[in-house]
């Protein structure tokens, strides 16, 4: 008789990994971003490029080299691929329209000479960007787009300026739940697309942490924060 088929394991998530032949491997990378199909992937290094690419086809790609030292350290993309938005230290917010062949600069209106200047660590935006939040750990400012960039809304919580060096942040799909980090300072959660904020029980995550990046799952439920003194804080709620 003969004898049963014996099949093959499915292979597990992220088994298999392989260097990108779209990247300079001399150059040192910062932030990646990624579409919700996987087809399009951009990544920031610390010379202030920008580049995007199709992870099928890497030597079709788009590179975007700044004209000053800019270091990106925030990174967006929307669902689809075609939004990009990336912040920089001590510089201004970018924003791509057309997959990272061209960016302009986004005019937030701080009162600044160089609109949209400050220290931008991580955006939170919903997946279409129609809700698109850029904390500034310059100035303790938020500021809140819920209209494609059209308009934006600044929030900043009264506390002093160390309670609010925004280090964090990440948001549900559809930009209805908002959560920002501060790195001396604690979480700060909205249910309402940014209108209203509470702070995290400080019991809870802790007063003395120094907060860093954040996480959020599509539905806002789950979040998770990453702290320098080595845990990583979770809520269900």
């Amino acid at each position: 008789s003969s004898s049963p088929a014996v099949s093959e394991p499915e292979p597990s998530l992220g088994g298999y990994w392989e260097v990108s032949k779209a990247l300079d491997a001399n150059e040192r990378w910062r932030e990646v971003a990624v579409s919700d199909d996987g087809t399009k992937v951009a990544a920031t290094s610390w010379i202030g490029a920008i580049t995007t690419w199709d992870p099928a086809n890497p030597t079709v790609k788009s590179r975007v080299d700044p004209t000053d030292l800019y270091l990106y350290y925030a990174l967006g993309m929307s669902a689809d691929g075609s939004k990009i938005a990336a912040g920089s230290f001590h510089k201004e917010v970018v924003l791509s329209e057309n997959g990272g062949v061209s960016y302009r600069k986004l005019a937030i209106p701080n009162g600044k000479s160089n609109p949209s200047t400050g220290q931008w660590y991580q955006f939170a935006y919903s997946r279409d960007f129609s809700v698109f939040v850029a904390p500034d750990a310059e100035s303790g400012d938020v500021w809140i787009s819920r209209d494609l960039f059209q308009t934006w809304t600044r929030w900043t919580p009264d506390v002093p300026l160390e309670q609010k060096k925004w280090s964090g942040a990440a948001a549900s799909d559809d930009g209805t739940r908002l959560a920002l980090s501060a790195h001396n300072g604690g979480i700060w959660i909205s249910g309402d697309a940014g209108v209203t904020w509470t702070q995290a029980d400080p019991d809870q995550v802790g007063s003395e942490r120094k907060f860093l990046r954040m996480a959020s799952s599509a539905d806002g439920a789950k979040l998770a924060c990453v702290v320098n003194d080595g845990y990583i804080l979770i809520s269900d709620d």
